[in-house]
């Protein structure tokens, strides 16, 4: 396995895990204001 290889499976595990990352943070602030939401009403 060459170093460029290496490094475009390393690329392709930071965009997959900014991906993840991005969609579970995103989950989180919509579940987070919808309990505020819940509380309020």
């Amino acid at each position: 396995m060459s170093a460029h290889k290496a490094a475009d499976g390393f690329n392709i595990v930071l965009l997959v895990g900014g991906a993840i990352w991005f969609v579970l943070s995103g989950i989180a602030s919509w579940f987070v204001a919808y309990s505020r939401k819940r509380e309020n009403a």
